[in-house]
């Protein structure tokens, strides 16, 4: 029974670690060829009841992926077209009726905001894919593959099967493993600084946020938010927790490290992947991955991330920002906009970014009470109205924040009370 680690070993977990890490945010390349060994593996240890064809689908963005999917999943328009021009007519007019179906269903979706270079490429990668991966692959039953792949078999995402395949045949017996050998101080320890910090720092943050950024951006134009199957975000960050621990003594079974090396490895090759019967989806490595010192993402004047095709997201210190809250300089950025944002953090980022006493003296505040780190201030709403705000330091990252109270609060202490309620005061403030 293992119990405590030596110096060295401590050392190198901290080495590993940030090695790990490095891996995760460097510059990449999907590489198409390892993901389709990838997935042959996958879907035959994980998902044996699916019946991929080798069929993938390369995407130059997340966002690109989840609208083509969106698109097929259309089979009364897309994908009935699609059939029909195949199987009618599939020298001659195939790709002049795509692109003016595609055009169509993109003027109606997706004119707001996505507009004509993203057309354009989705018009493109489309017809390339389609005729890489249907047309050579399907030739002798275009009509019925193309029904039956891209209709009924894109209804579901095969992400819940595979994570609860990997859970009972994988990770439940690593983790039987680690607790035959490990005291359960020295395992919390190691998962604290090694998965969850990655999580935490880096999986979480980018998870959440790319998905709530495409979820976003699908929903304004109608469009379904399709559940991501893997990341290797994802992978890396619980992978790391495992394959650490050969280094301390730990030994798996010949199959469990065997398989834990090849789902490690392959996510150096794709970025996200969509898993569905008979067809798979991977999109591009952003072009890079911005972040602090706190390994946040984080860009302050530019985009944290940004993709091929001009699709980019925004963070100040961990927390999706827009473009302008980001980008804008300083000294520029109009701290009144405060008064409009609802977000907490997002509001906490501004002021971190302008400063407290610019948005104080911006928004014309008047102090009404002060107590401890707090001070309720009178703000000018510029419309005729005066309303209460809480001025209050963040303790835990030593930042202010300054958030809307009730209209009837006088105090720092009534306001306390109402954002709170209770008495008690916050030991740290969101």
């Amino acid at each position: 029974m293992i119990e405590k680690m030596t110096e060295e070993q401590e050392k190198y977990m901290y080495e590993y670690r940030e090695l790990k890490y490095q891996e995760t945010v460097s510059p990449k390349q999907v590489n198409i060829e390892k993901v389709k060994e990838y997935l042959s593996w996958l879907y035959t240890n994980y998902l044996p009841e699916n019946k991929w064809k080798g069929n993938l689908w390369y995407c130059e963005n997340p966002l690109i992926a989840e609208i083509i999917i969106n698109l097929l999943q259309q089979k009364n328009s897309l994908g009935n077209s699609l059939r029909n021009n195949l199987e009618n007519n599939l020298k001659n007019n195939l790709w002049n009726n795509l692109r003016n179906n595609l055009r169509n269903n993109l003027e109606n979706n997706l004119e707001k905001n996505l507009g004509n270079s993203l057309e354009n490429s989705l018009e493109k990668n489309l017809r390339n894919n389609l005729r890489n991966n249907l047309r050579n692959n399907l030739e002798n039953n275009l009509g019925n593959n193309i029904r039956n792949s891209l209709g009924n078999n894109l209804r579901n995402s095969l992400g819940n099967n595979l994570r609860n395949n990997l859970r009972n045949n994988l990770w439940n017996n690593l983790e039987n493993n680690l607790g035959n050998n490990i005291r359960n101080s020295l395992g919390n320890n190691l998962k604290n600084n090694l998965e969850k910090n990655l999580w935490n720092n880096l999986g979480n943050n980018l998870w959440n946020n790319l998905g709530n950024n495409l979820w976003n951006n699908l929903e304004n134009n109608n469009l379904i938010y399709i559940y991501i199957s893997q990341t290797n975000w994802w992978e890396k960050c619980w992978s790391v927790w495992y394959s650490f621990m050969p280094s301390i003594g730990i030994k798996y079974k010949t199959e469990q490290l065997l398989h834990l090396k090849i789902i490690e490895e392959a996510a150096n090759n794709y970025h996200c992947l969509w898993l569905f019967d008979k067809i798979a989806f991977v999109s591009e490595f952003p072009l890079y991955i911005k972040t602090n010192s706190n390994k946040q993402l984080h860009s302050d004047g530019s985009p944290a991330m940004e993709y091929k095709m001009d699709y980019k997201l925004w963070f100040l210190n961990g927390v999706a920002v827009t473009q302008e809250i980001a980008e804008t300089p300083r000294e520029e950025l109009n701290a009144k906009i405060i008064l409009t944002e609802r977000n907490a953090e997002v509001r906490r980022e501004i002021v971190r970014k302008i400063g407290i006493e610019k948005v104080i003296n911006s928004l014309d505040c008047q102090v009404l009470d002060k107590k401890d780190n707090y001070e309720l201030l009178s703000v000018d709403l510029q419309d005729g109205r005066l309303r209460p705000y809480l001025k209050m330091l963040n303790p835990s990252i030593n930042t202010w924040h300054i958030e809307g109270v009730h209209p009837n609060c006088k105090t720092v202490e009534e306001s306390l009370n109402w954002r709170n309620g209770t008495e008690v005061k916050p030991e740290i403030l969101t």
